[in-house]
């Protein structure tokens, strides 16, 4: 009686590496105190860095995946995240937000 061998071959298929990471944030305001959340951002690797340009200078600028941002005064303001992968791939997005007193 012979034997007879079975081979099993497995597959799977993995996302390109290098992807362009996808910036989305999140933002809450309670009178001129905004909360942005950028932790809904993703990347195939996972966001390395987040840098955001809240629309106000000198100041607007801050690095981190959450932050919050008194902009004292009531207007509307253009605010931008850059994400950024452990490749140095980046993306950003931008909302304009109103601020109210």
């Amino acid at each position: 009686m012979g034997r007879s061998a079975t081979s099993r071959l497995v597959i799977s298929v993995l996302p390109p590496p290098g992807q362009r990471p996808v910036a989305s944030f999140t933002y809450s305001c309670a009178r001129t105190t905004c909360t942005f959340d950028g932790r809904t951002s993703t990347d195939d690797q996972g966001i390395a860095s987040y840098t955001w340009n809240l629309g106000k200078q000198p100041g607007g600028s801050v690095t981190g995946a959450v932050v919050t941002f008194d902009y004292k005064r009531s207007g509307s303001y253009p605010v931008t995240l850059t994400v950024r992968d452990a490749a140095g791939n980046a993306h950003s997005t931008t909302k304009n937000i109103t601020v109210t007193k």
